[in-house]
């Protein structure tokens, strides 16, 4: 939903939040309309992606691990409260990537990374934890997601909210995108907006249009341009909107590399004629190429001098992940702390936990400001005909409150766990041989979202999101 938002505000938000904060706090549309510049300048990139992580129907050998749930505590004042959770469900070999420059979990969109059939959200907005949202997914042949519907809680149930629409070429380019909204009045889907893209011989993306369609009539919207220097690196993009006659630019982002590695982006306004900086952000990278720090900086009309804002500076870790970010502001000409992320990862490179830790005054504070915990299974050697692989596993009732039922159909010498949202171990049953079904009392645990994960000697690990009350 491009058509509708005011750059100017985006790319000042952009400046003023850091990467880490960002992602603990929007969702949904709030955080579509906060990657619109980094979304718009980067399709083909995400293109590439998508194409990496959607795995054909043959069978693979290669270890590979999606992300199927996901749980965030915030801050409550005296303790850490559960605010969301999301559970994402697959039939086949696709999976999900993370994003590990921006630390973005892009899993509303079209173009998300997360290739799930359907994906459920929980929030707590004061009467606890309850499923608000819920996205369904179509694909093509070649695993590129085509559809995207999305349904949110109307006062007792879920209905009809949005859906986006993909056509795509024979070159796997997204070359239109609709935007559409349940109607309620008309029990039928409306068009609201309309994408078209185009692409160059090496399948980037040249020109992103955009036009409003309401009541069958069409009215131009926004457009971006992106150029490319000699070795195909992004060079400029340029925003425009329509004026009511023609498309007027007013917003350009130049980028600058080394070694085809991007070391700045200038973003500048047109006025008076004349294009006028803004913002410039700098980026650098280890000895081994890894990005680990950036600095933001505002333009002083005035000095006509830029002057520091914000920094980022990262720790890499021995496998080339981050293992701890601190933001630091410009403050009385020198750089304060203002938080602190900790990344952990698991022994297959997963992140599995991003831990976020305010400071005031230069002093950390003991307590986290947010917690974020991120769930995997193994679907190594899964494709379109091994759906009952990673299904296998029945679980009943859910949600429970005294005794959880695992029926196992088929699994060996299982071992059925339950592990609570900070990634705590609560419960644990040892199933032997051919022992098909497993009882799991439950009774006196805390109520909310928990991991229930199968392990067994013949089947890929499972895990599903159970809840207790």
């Amino acid at each position: 939903m491009y058509s509708n938002i005011d750059l100017p505000k985006i790319l000042l938000m952009k400046k003023q939040i850091t990467t880490i904060v960002l992602l603990l706090i929007v969702s949904g549309a709030q955080a579509q309309n906060y990657f619109y510049k980094h979304d718009k300048s980067n399709n083909t990139n995400r293109i590439n992606t998508l194409k990496q992580v959607a795995q054909s129907s043959n069978k693979t050998t290669g270890s590979l691990w999606r992300i199927v749930a996901t749980s965030t505590y915030m801050n409550g004042g005296t303790s850490l409260e559960l605010s969301d959770s999301s559970k994402y469900k697959y039939t086949n070999g696709r999976g999900s990537a993370f994003n590990y420059v921006d630390l973005y979990m892009d899993d509303n969109t079209l173009e998300s990374a997360f290739l799930y059939d359907t994906a459920l959200k929980y929030n707590d907005y004061g009467n606890g934890i309850e499923l608000t949202q819920r996205f369904s997914a179509e694909y093509n042949t070649a695993n590129q997601m085509t559809v995207l519907i999305n349904e949110q809680k109307q006062t007792t149930q879920l209905e009809n909210n949005s859906k986006e629409i993909a056509e795509i070429n024979t070159k796997g380019n997204i070359t239109r995108k609709t935007t559409q909204y349940w109607d309620n009045s008309q029990n039928k889907w409306e068009t609201m907006f309309v994408s078209m893209r185009t692409y160059d011989a090496q399948n980037r993306l040249l020109v992103d249009s955009s036009y409003n369609s309401f009541g069958g009539s069409n009215t131009p919207s926004n457009k971006v341009t992106y150029t490319y220097d000699g070795s195909g690196n992004l060079a400029q993009t340029v925003y425009s909107d329509w004026d009511g006659t023609a498309m007027i630019a007013g917003y350009r982002t130049n980028y600058t590399y080394s070694n085809n590695k991007k070391v700045t982006s200038t973003d500048q306004e047109f006025v008076n004629n004349t294009w006028r900086n803004i913002y410039m952000d700098s980026t650098g990278y280890n000895a081994n190429g890894v990005y680990n720090y950036y600095i933001y900086k505002e333009w002083d009309t005035l000095a006509s001098k830029w002057v520091n804002s914000s920094q980022e500076v990262r720790t890499i870790n021995a496998k080339g992940l981050p293992s701890v970010i601190m933001f630091s502001e410009w403050v009385n000409n020198k750089w304060q702390t203002q938080m602190e992320g900790v990344m952990t990862t698991d022994n297959n490179d997963n992140i599995t936990s991003m831990v976020a830790y305010s400071y005031i005054g230069g002093i950390k504070i003991p307590m986290p400001a947010f917690v974020g915990n991120y769930y995997y299974e193994n679907y190594s050697g899964v494709g379109i005909n091994d759906v009952a692989k990673t299904s296998q596993v029945t679980v009943y009732p859910n949600p429970a409150s005294h005794t959880i039922n695992v029926v196992l159909n088929g699994q060996k010498d299982a071992v059925v766990s339950l592990t609570n949202m900070t990634g705590q171990t609560v419960r644990v049953v040892s199933v032997a041989d051919q022992v098909q079904k497993a009882e799991m009392n439950v009774s006196g645990l805390q109520p909310g979202n928990y991991i229930l994960s199968v392990q067994s000697a013949n089947a890929a690990p499972n895990r599903q999101m159970v809840t207790i009350q």
